[in-house]
C-alpha cells in the first residue's frame, strides 16, 4: 500500500501538472471525437426519433458542454463605471463591425 504524503517530501510535484498536459487525456478527447464523427449520421438520426422533451434534454446537453456559462443575472451590477464603459465601446464597435460586414 502507497504510504500517503509526507510533508517536506522532497518528490512532491509543488507546482502540479498543468492543465490538458497528460497525453493520456489527449488521447482520450482524441478518441471521442473520432467515435463521433464516425457515428455522427446515426446519432443524427437518433436525435429525430426522440420525443420533443428527450430533444430538448439532449441539446441543452449539449450546449452545456460548447457554450461558455451564462453569467448570474447581477453580473454588470459587479462591474466598475470603467468596466461597464469598456464593455460598451466594446459592444458597439462590434455592432459597427457587423452592420459593415452585412452591408
Amino acid at each position: 500500500m502507497p504510504r500517503p504524503f509526507v510533508k517536506n517530501d522532497e518528490r512532491i510535484n509543488r507546482n502540479g501538472r498543468p492543465p490538458g498536459a497528460s497525453v493520456e487525456v489527449k488521447l482520450i478527447r482524441a478518441a471521442i471525437v473520432d467515435i463521433l464523427s464516425e457515428n455522427l449520421p446515426k446519432i443524427r438520426a437518433d436525435i429525430k426519433t426522440l420525443k420533443p422533451v428527450e430533444r430538448l434534454n439532449f441539446i441543452e446537453k449539449l450546449l452545456r458542454l460548447t457554450l461558455p456559462p451564462v453569467p448570474p443575472e447581477n453580473f454588470l451590477e459587479g462591474l466598475s463605471d470603467q468596466d461597464l464603459d469598456k464593455l460598451i465601446n466594446y459592444l458597439k464597435t462590434e455592432l459597427n463591425e457587423k452592420e459593415i460586414r452585412k452591408n
